[in-house]
């Protein structure tokens, strides 16, 4: 590889020599022709600092606003919310603790459970809205509140909430099945939350009805053991219109 390169060398036509002078003028040249290359590089920066880029037109009052594309809204997502039942139904849950006694809790659920298949027995219906159908017909809206005033004792009405009616309601219920012919309190209950819905029904029909052309109303069926819950009902209501006036004075 030497060889190859020594040969080359070899056979290379000399260089001629240039005078002094002509180095030194050719040396000028270089140097003048750099230093306008490096002026020019100068102005072209020079000008882009001091002439920047004209800043963007902005819109005249006269013209349009831009429109901007009108976008279709996002669909929304389907809630992941979901409502369960309860595990036990409130009213089922507070008849059990109507009729419990000596916290023996899984004999008062039991009664109930028999209760309502005593009420599937007899109707052949789900017992579980003759049940709700019964209290809420029996439920009354006021109670009576006895208050001195002026030496004398005045029943002042006092409207009830949601679980105070259902309260009265099952207490009188309890009460009025003590007086039904039965074995034991399941039959008892059944019989007297049936009847209570009956009444309930034909007492509808019979207002929707109204009267009869002589005046007189019609005669309603059903069970008569069964007013004895109406009956109390409706003379706590008859009580309380009676003694209206005293709803402004203070206990």
């Amino acid at each position: 590889m030497l060889g190859r390169i020594r040969q080359a060398v070899r056979h290379t036509p000399p260089i001629p020599r240039c005078s002094t002078s002509g180095v030194t003028t050719l040396t000028q040249t270089r140097a003048l022709s750099l230093d306008n290359s490096i002026i020019n590089d100068v102005r072209e920066i020079l000008n882009g600092v001091y002439n920047p880029p004209p800043p963007p037109a902005q819109p005249s009052a006269d013209a349009p606003p831009p429109t901007s594309e009108v976008t279709s809204p996002t669909p929304l997502k389907r809630s992941s919310i979901y409502i369960f039942p309860p595990p036990a139904d409130p009213l089922l849950s507070f008849l059990t603790s109507s009729i419990q006694q000596d916290g023996n809790r899984h004999r008062a659920s039991r009664t109930i459970s028999r209760t309502l298949l005593y009420i599937y027995t007899m109707t052949r219906c789900p017992p579980l809205p003759i049940v709700r159908q019964a209290i809420f017909s029996a439920s009354p809206s006021v109670r009576l509140m006895t208050q001195k005033r002026g030496g004398k004792s005045v029943q002042k009405p006092i409207a009830l909430g949601e679980k105070q009616r259902t309260r009265y309601a099952v207490r009188w219920i309890l009460q009025s099945s003590n007086r039904r012919s039965g074995k034991t309190l399941e039959e008892r209950l059944a019989r007297e939350l049936v009847n209570i819905a009956r009444n309930a029904e034909m007492k509808v029909e019979k207002d929707a009805d109204e009267e009869t052309d002589d005046g007189e109303k019609k005669k309603s069926g059903g069970d008569g053991n069964a007013g004895g819950v109406f009956a109390k009902k409706k003379e706590v209501h008859e009580l309380a219109v009676a003694n209206r006036s005293a709803i402004g004075t203070r206990v």
